[in-house]
């Protein structure tokens, strides 16, 4: 598995993540009675059959949380897919080069603080 469809698997289940206006997401216990957890709904393909994609998801989620500001911006809006290039580049205040830069660097530290979720969804 690669850090880009880890990122990409990430950014679905952050955007199903629903908290029905009450603060917080629905539990893992919840989906799993709804038959959701490890259904292959949260992210197709991108994890093998049998692990659970919040917990791998919710370290992904913190590995972002503790990049560095720009870094963790450039990540959510790069795979979130908020605007085009060109806008989301303008939205952080750097040119695209830059953006793709920054994006690259923070793509290397979350695979170097993901290796062991890496290997064990490969």
């Amino acid at each position: 598995m690669t850090i880009d469809s880890l990122l990409e698997g990430w950014a679905r289940w952050c955007a199903r993540r629903d908290d029905s206006g009450l603060g917080y997401a629905a539990s893992a216990l919840n989906r799993l009675m709804s038959g959701e957890v490890c259904s292959g709904r949260v992210a197709p393909g991108a994890l093998p059959y049998g692990i659970d994609p919040d917990s791998v998801f919710s370290r992904v989620d913190s590995a972002v949380l503790d990049l560095p500001d720009l870094h963790r911006l450039i990540i959510v809006r790069h795979f979130l897919r908020i605007g085009t290039d060109k806008a989301k580049a303008k939205a952080t205040g750097c040119c695209v080069r830059t953006y793709y830069k920054y994006l690259a660097d923070a793509k290397t530290m979350l695979a170097k603080g993901l290796s062991g979720i890496l290997v064990q969804a490969a």
